[in-house]
C-alpha cells in the first residue's frame, strides 16, 4: 500500500521539478544509492534506467539483502520515482511519485513531508486531467501546451489517456 501521484511531463517539466525535489530537501538516487547530479532527463534518455529514488539528508538507505547493491525503497522509507519507457526526447513520459505505506515500511517525517511537498507542487502547478479509467493524473504545464499544439505525443502506449472536454 501507498500514495503516488501520477504525472506526464516533458523535459522541461522534469527540470523543474527534479530542482523543486531538490528545494524541499530531497537527494536523487540511482537504484545503486548513488546521488544523481546530472539532468533527470538526460539519465532517461541515454540509459533508459526508470527508477529513481528520493531521500532525505539524515536518512539511511537500506539494500536489497537478495541484491546487495540495489536500494530497497521499502525497507528504506524513501521515495520511488518511476517513469514508463519512451522512444525519443519528442515524447511526453509517464510518471509517479510513490511514498510505501505498508507495515514493513518506516514512517520517516522527513520523507513524508517531502512526499506532500512534492504532491501539493504537482497538484497546484500541473493541469488536472484524468484518464478513460477514471484516474486521477497531472499534466507539466510545458508538456500540456506542446501536446496541445501537436508538437508532442504520450510515450507510454499503454497509457489510456485523453484530454476532457
Amino acid at each position: 500500500m501507498g500514495r503516488q501521484v501520477n504525472f506526464f511531463a516533458n523535459q522541461q517539466d522534469l527540470d523543474e521539478l527534479f530542482e523543486f525535489i531538490s528545494s524541499v530537501g530531497g537527494i536523487a538516487i540511482d537504484q545503486n544509492g548513488k546521488e544523481i547530479s546530472e539532468k533527470l532527463f538526460d539519465i532517461l534518455s541515454s540509459s533508459k534506467i526508470a527508477c529513481f529514488f528520493i531521500k532525505a539528508k539524515n536518512v539511511d538507505v537500506l539494500f536489497n539483502k537478495y541484491h546487495p547493491d540495489t536500494v530497497c525503497p521499502a525497507a528504506s522509507g524513501i521515495l520511488e520515482l518511476d517513469f514508463s519507457f519512451f522512444e525519443n526526447e519528442k515524447d511526453v513520459i509517464c510518471g509517479r511519485i510513490y511514498l510505501s505505506t505498508g507495515i514493513s515500511s518506516p514512517d520517516i517525517p522527513e520523507i513524508r513531508e517531502i512526499f506532500n511537498r512534492i504532491k501539493k507542487h504537482i497538484t497546484k502547478n500541473y493541469v488536472h486531467e484524468k484518464t478513460q479509467s477514471n484516474q486521477k493524473t497531472y499534466l507539466g504545464k510545458f508538456a500540456f501546451e506542446e501536446l496541445c499544439s501537436g508538437n508532442r505525443h504520450i510515450a507510454n502506449a499503454l497509457c489510456d489517456f485523453t484530454f476532457s472536454d
